[in-house]
């Protein structure tokens, strides 16, 4: 499940922003990125979000669990 976010600064609404997570081999988020790139308390707090979520991992083709991306566009 997204982020629930009832009030987006209203620059953002009507937008598609791309975010691009880094997912560990444990299907913990490393990294968050936004493109375009999100400042301020909004773009804190998704961030902390989704930092939160936990993935399946990646698998290599003989089963092992490695780093991985996950891409997700959001639109406001």
């Amino acid at each position: 499940m997204w982020p629930s976010v009832a009030e987006p600064p209203k620059a953002l609404r009507g937008k598609v922003i791309r975010v691009l997570m880094t997912i560990r081999a444990d299907g913990r988020v490393d990294d968050v990125k936004f493109e375009p790139v999100l400042s301020g308390k909004f773009a804190d707090r998704l961030k902390e979000t989704m930092q939160s979520y936990r993935f399946r991992p990646a698998l290599s083709p003989t089963g092992v669990p490695i780093d991985g991306t996950y891409v997700y566009s959001l639109t406001f």
